[in-house]
């Protein structure tokens, strides 16, 4: 999503959308919502956060017997699926612009810039390692785990300033206003959070009666 709504920014700021300030308005505004999964008909507000949340607590799982390589390749699989993906991204950007307000562009189309690639491939560390980081932290009943969360966050706000303010500020908004799609995705924070928690407290009691299967009867009865 990152590397298909760039290309109309990119359009946006050398003025070859028509050269109209409002249409250039529109079209950075346009491109920051779907970002975000805010336009372009999206079933869900921050898709990718949800589905990454998810694919990284169940891959983290089990963590002992993985290495940083085996994750460090998960994120370039992801950053690969996304080049490839983008193109048709970013014709499906530009049809939501064009109906929206009618304006066309000629020439070849620009590709992800190497600013939008870092923003995406920092944003998904950044994520990642908070989910990854939370999901040890409630096993191990320590915050530790999460310590590269804020520092890794702080760059993030230099890196992209105002973002969260600003999916925050329309996600709220139209929530108020009764966006079926806006409720759901706030509903869906916690319904998932709590599918996560559940899931990891399951499997440390499934881990913990394995184990104790395996104490001899006399010992066994020795510990308890």
């Amino acid at each position: 999503m990152f590397l298909a709504a760039d290309p109309l920014e990119q359009l946006a700021a050398a003025g070859a959308l028509g050269g109209d300030a409002r249409t250039e308005e529109a079209a950075f505004a346009l491109a920051a919502a779907w970002r975000h999964g805010m336009a372009g008909n999206s079933p869900l507000y921050l898709p990718g956060f949800f589905a990454v949340a998810l694919a990284a607590w169940v891959f983290s799982e089990g963590a002992e017997r993985r290495t940083a390589w085996t994750f460090a390749l998960g994120l370039l699989g992801a950053f690969v699926m996304a080049c490839a993906a983008a193109p048709l991204g970013t014709w499906h950007v530009l049809s939501v612009f064009h109906a929206e307000t009618g304006a066309t562009t000629n020439g070849p189309l620009p590709f992800a810039s190497p600013h939008a690639m870092l923003a995406g491939i920092y944003t998904l560390l950044t994520w990642t390692t908070f989910v990854v980081g939370s999901r040890v932290a409630l096993e191990r009943r320590s915050l530790w785990p999460l310590l590269p969360a804020p520092v890794l966050t702080a760059g993030l706000v230099a890196l992209r300033p105002w973002t969260v303010d600003e999916f925050a500020t329309t996600w709220w908004i139209r929530a108020g206003q009764g966006d079926l799609v806006a409720l759901l995705s706030g509903a869906m924070i916690p319904l998932l959070a709590g599918y996560l928690v559940r899931r990891s407290s399951l499997s440390r009691h499934s881990n913990k009666v394995v184990s104790d299967s395996h104490v001899p009867t006399g010992h066994r009865a020795r510990i308890y």
